[in-house]
């Protein structure tokens, strides 16, 4: 944490300095400035000076044409026109430079002895650029001192200008050949410099003086800003690039995990590349243009000038304090560019997967060409397609956009395409593969081999297959079951019948004995009819079983009180229970329940249950009979204390001819629950078996009279 507050205050120290020192250069420019400004400020002013002193000479000699034209030309109405052209833009200039007070003249015609002035006799010259001074001498040449040397060249460049500059205006533009401007007069063009001249005035005694420190109300201030502003703009070019190497440096020493702890190079880590590219190129040349315009305007003063003029009090502490905050702003955004290039260059893949937009993109355009690729085949494939035809299409249009350039990506679009088409045919091939090698498994009989893998074009088939083997494995589970339950019934049907068929002709042998005594053969007659009982309802438990396999039972639907029914039933088997001395405990209200049902049926299911309790319930034991009537269903749940391990699951229990006492010593065909759960499901009814140590529960659940089937 010391080692981070530490680089902090130190990268922060070299770029205040740096601010510092900049603004501190502003004091050391003045005498470059000052030369250079002169020079091209006086370079600027010449075409208005030149104007100015070509309508002087017309207003002072009314004989001084401008233009001269070539012989050849007979157009009056051209003539006119350029002329026309010419003096309306002198004037203009005239005017600009009459109405300046900061400017200085006397211009005297010899030839008319006319003389136009604006000079005053205490004007302190050193503070003054004497931009000309020019007389004509006896042989009608010029003598120039001042400025510059060639007054006549002047004035031709400025005529230059002034054709370059209104040439609609003076003729029918028809082309400009290496430059130089043409007009078409009588079906021939002609450049317009062979058919008109400027004439130079002559006889002329000029003196100009402009002052080397503009005001801020003058018409030549712009110019002078212009200037400076040019000047300032070249110096502090220099110094940003002088900085900016520097700062590259600073950063490219400074160790990487030092300076990601700093704000902002902290920040964008969080931030793309692209959005932190477009966000630099935006707020970098703002900051540097401002920061260039605010130098020169305070290194010039043009800043405290505008302040006078403005009445603004003059704040050169808070001046100079905003001149190197914009400073430290665009050095610390040029720092920040330097390290955004510096994690880019060092680890160059890392940073384009991890921070880039157009990495992101790829993957996702990738990722949709793949999901496209490996969608299956059963699924619609009309919106992928288009994607992919329309995400093709940017594509050709980007590079066609390109001009040359778009060739070279569209050759390694092409060839980005060939590898993933290729490598994506092989994946198809090998899915194929898979699929075809479980298909030649199927066709010969193997029929335990699953397809666990992913095989995407192909997963509908897959699960096809995947179907045919389960379907398959529980064909076999069934039938073995059913092979089991064949010889499970023949078993327990054989037992069930044998045992009373035995007793039944025992006793009939023992009752064609003469001697027995009376009582002896009225109890063996009671046993007899006994097992002439079981016996009948093991048929009738048979008959209805297969009546249920059939699926030709009858319901005779009626309105039913269940709990009446219940408690019949429970008078009717009252005297079985008090056998095994069970006591019931009926946790229900004698209240009418009315539901739709099968009153047979249903007699019979309570019937079953209640004998079930009665024959495998501990003895002196509860029973618990609950009714609850819920807002769509009517639950009767019977709850006993088994008498033997219930060593046997729900699902056992419901089969046929399966019983809680699987030695078969005592009586029952094992047909019971089945018979229940038969019956209950046939009237829309559910049948559950819970099993918890030793509580048997069962539920039986009927819907409602609204909702019953």
């Amino acid at each position: 944490m010391k080692r981070k507050n530490l680089i902090t205050l130190l990268f922060y120290s070299i770029l205040v300095v740096a601010s510092i020192l900049t603004v501190c250069l502003y004091g050391t420019m003045d005498s470059y400035i000052s030369n250079q400004k002169n020079d091209q400020f006086v370079q600027r002013c010449k075409d208005d000076i030149v104007y100015f002193l070509v309508y002087q000479a017309m207003e002072l000699d009314p004989d001084y044409e401008p233009l001269s034209f070539d012989e050849n030309i007979k157009d009056a109405q051209l003539i006119e026109d350029i002329n026309n052209a010419f003096k309306l833009q002198a004037r203009d200039y005239y005017n600009f430079i009459k109405k300046d007070d900061s400017l200085y003249y006397d211009i005297k015609d010899i030839k008319t002895e006319k003389e136009a002035s604006n000079l005053k006799e205490n004007l302190n010259q050193s503070d003054y650029n004497n931009f000309v001074l020019n007389r004509v001498n006896e042989n009608g040449n010029w003598k120039v001192t001042g400025t510059y040397t060639d007054l006549e060249t002047i004035f031709k460049d400025v005529f230059t200008d002034f054709i370059d500059n209104n040439i609609y205006d003076i003729g029918q533009y028809i082309e400009y050949e290496e430059y130089m401007p043409t007009i078409e007069y009588n079906g021939h063009p002609y450049e317009i410099y062979s058919i008109c001249s400027l004439n130079v005035p002559e006889n002329l005694e000029i003196h100009i003086r402009i002052p080397l420190d503009i005001s801020a109300n003058s018409n030549f201030f712009g110019y002078a800003m212009y200037y400076q502003e040019q000047i300032y703009f070249e110096f502090f070019s220099i110094i940003y690039m002088i900085i900016t190497v520097l700062l590259g440096l600073i950063v490219f020493i400074m160790p990487k995990d030092d300076l990601k702890e700093i704000v902002p190079f902290k920040w964008t880590k969080h931030v793309y590349f692209e959005i932190l590219f477009t966000l630099l190129c935006i707020m970098l040349p703002c900051a540097i243009v401002m920061t260039l315009y605010t130098a020169a305007y305070t290194a010039s003063g043009a800043v405290f000038e505008i302040m006078k003029q403005f009445h603004i009090v003059e704040l050169s502490g808070i001046v100079t304090a905003v001149n190197v905050l914009l400073f430290f702003v665009t050095y610390l955004l040029i720092s920040l560019s330097w390290f955004a290039f510096k994690e880019f260059i060092l680890h160059p893949i890392v940073y384009f997967k991890e921070r880039t937009l157009t990495y992101k993109l790829f993957i996702w355009i990738q990722n949709k060409f793949y999901g496209i690729s490996r969608k299956d085949f059963s699924k619609e494939y009309s919106i992928p397609i288009l994607l992919a035809v329309f995400i093709n299409l940017i594509c050709m249009f980007v590079f066609s956009s390109l001009e040359g350039f778009g060739i070279i990506c569209a050759i390694v679009y092409s060839f980005i395409i060939f590898y993933f088409a290729q490598k994506r045919i092989k994946e198809i091939q090998n899915d194929y593969n898979v699929i075809l090698n479980s298909a030649n498994k199927l066709k010969d009989g193997n029929f335990d081999q699953k397809i666990n893998q992913d095989v995407h074009l192909f997963n509908s088939l897959k699960e096809s297959f995947n179907g045919v083997y389960d379907g398959f494995e529980l064909a076999v589970k069934e039938e073995a079951k059913s092979q089991n339950m064949k010889v499970e019934l023949i078993s327990n049907v054989s037992h069930d019948l044998k045992t009373p068929l035995t007793c039944i002709k025992n006793y009939v042998l023992l009752l064609q004995d003469e001697n027995l005594d009376e009582q002896t053969r009225k109890e063996y007659l009671e046993n007899l009819n006994k097992y002439a009982d079981r016996l009948n309802l093991l048929m009738q438990d048979l008959l209805q079983i297969s009546k249920i396999n059939s699926g030709n039972i009858e319901l005779e639907l009626n309105d039913l009180n269940i709990i009446a029914l219940l408690n019949q039933v429970l008078f009717e088997n009252e005297e079985s229970l008090l056998e095994r001395n069970l006591v019931v405990k009926k946790n229900f209200k004698d209240e009418e329940i009315i539901l739709n049902l099968d009153s047979n049926k249903t007699y019979r299911i309570f019937e079953n249950l209640l004998v079930n309790i009665s024959k495998y319930a501990l003895s002196f034991s509860r029973v618990y009979i609950d009714v609850f009537n819920k807002e769509k269903e009517v639950q009767i749940v019977f709850k006993n204390i088994s008498q033997d391990e219930m060593n046997f699951t729900p699902e056992e229990i419901e089969e046929r001819f399966v019983r809680g006492d699987k030695s078969r010593h005592g009586t029952g065909s094992g047909l019971g629950l089945a018979i229940v759960k038969s019956f209950t499901e046939i009237q829309g009814g559910t049948f559950k078996i819970e099993i918890e140590g030793d509580l048997f529960k069962t539920i039986v659940s009927f819907k409602k009279q609204s909702e019953t089937v």
